[in-house]
């Protein structure tokens, strides 16, 4: 017979950042003198059911239960400052038995959330933009902070605060320099005490210069082009020479929204020639990739496409079994490739379907089986 299940299960949050308290009565358990054994504590971010019981986050150092029908409390931490945690939890007895899942109940972890940074709206004539971000659900009153420098480590900031957010949280600036780049981010701030988020991450944007163009087309980004396949993985961007630009924005990702993209920074535009500008940090072999490019780092032309894929390389070469080499070996071949091997008459002595991606070893025999005389041969992947 499994013992009770827990009730009146409560959460609040907990008085450490990141924790949230919990109440509930202990059950009875008739074959371990009206007390179970042990507990299984389980938190998420959905409420919990005996369908997706096993899905949700198990708390590792649980309490020991108290006689059945005591009021038992417990803290839990680790948890993000002011996201919303769902909590249930199961009795278990000296034998293992299970009970059935308690109620579920939830609360915010102590703390606030970060705001998320939307968008920016920049005016570039007027020297103004406003800078968007979400708000956050809390069980405090809060208010959104927003700084603003030229500076990515915000040196010396200027600040500005909504206290008015409904859907999402503004604030605008102005006075701007033509010419500059900023940064922006923000944070939640409790209306009723010191507690505040950490900063959010942080967006860029440009106060474009007087005739500066502040929208690139595809056109002018000439390499890679749409659907090049590049072969190194830390290609070189080029883009055309546009008279009046200072600074150029560059990302690359292989998602076309760009939501995890590799930035450049604001990157000079030389005065003669093109801008080429080669990726500090490789990219993944074999793999589709986005790039685009802005002038304003707020305007961006449409996704261009290219893929990265490795030259293909063969070693040894030249190769020489008296030295012990024992085959060839075929590094960066693309998923089902077909090889074909003939000398270099065009007859053809060796054909493989379907072999990498990565590598594969020729082992000098022939369609045969047998070894192929000493020569030049020529290879089609």
């Amino acid at each position: 017979i499994p013992p009770a299940a827990p009730s009146n299960v409560r959460g609040t949050p907990g008085v450490t950042l990141g924790s949230v308290d919990l109440q509930w009565i202990a059950p009875d358990d008739p074959l371990n003198l009206g007390q179970a054994s042990n507990y299984i504590i389980k938190y998420s971010l959905e409420p919990i059911v005996e369908g997706n019981w096993d899905e949700a986050e198990v708390v590792l150092t649980p309490p020991l239960p108290l006689p059945g029908g005591l009021v038992q409390n417990f803290n839990v931490g680790g948890l993000s400052e002011g996201q919303v945690y769902y909590f249930a939890l199961k009795a278990v007895d000296a034998f293992g038995n299970i009970s059935e899942i308690s109620n579920c109940d939830s609360s915010f972890a102590c703390g606030i959330m970060a705001p998320v940074p939307l968008s920016t709206s920049v005016d570039t004539f007027a020297g103004t933009a406003t800078c968007n971000a979400e708000i956050v659900k809390s069980y405090m009153p809060v208010y959104y902070e927003f700084s603003l420098d030229t500076l990515a480590q915000f040196s010396n900031p200027r600040f500005n605060i909504d206290f008015t957010a409904d859907s999402t949280a503004s604030a605008a600036f102005d006075q701007l320099t033509t010419g500059k780049t900023y940064y922006w981010r923000c944070r939640s701030k409790s209306s009723t005490s010191s507690d505040s988020s950490a900063w959010s991450s942080y967006v860029q944007f440009r106060i474009s210069s007087s005739g500066e163009n502040a929208v690139l087309s595809v056109s002018d980004c000439l390499y890679p082009r749409e659907g090049n396949i590049v072969s190194t993985t830390q290609p070189t961007f080029t883009i055309r020479q546009v008279s009046g630009l200072s600074e150029i924005f560059i990302e690359i990702d292989d998602d076309s929204q760009f939501g995890s993209a590799i930035q450049s920074g604001p990157i000079s535009m030389p005065s003669t020639g093109d801008l080429n500008w080669k990726l500090p940090i490789q990219l993944e072999s074999k793999v589709d990739y986005y790039w685009r490019a802005s002038a304003d780092n707020t305007t961006w032309t449409d996704p261009i496409s290219f893929s990265v894929l490795p030259k293909i390389h063969v070693y040894p070469n030249p190769f020489n079994a008296a030295n012990g080499d024992n085959g060839l070996v075929f590094t960066n071949l693309p998923q089902n490739s077909d090889i074909t091997i003939s000398t270099i008459s065009g007859t053809n002595v060796k054909h493989a379907d379907n072999v990498g991606p990565n590598d594969w070893v020729w082992d000098t025999k022939n369609n045969s089986g047998n070894d192929v005389a000493p020569g030049v041969y020529l290879y089609f992947v």
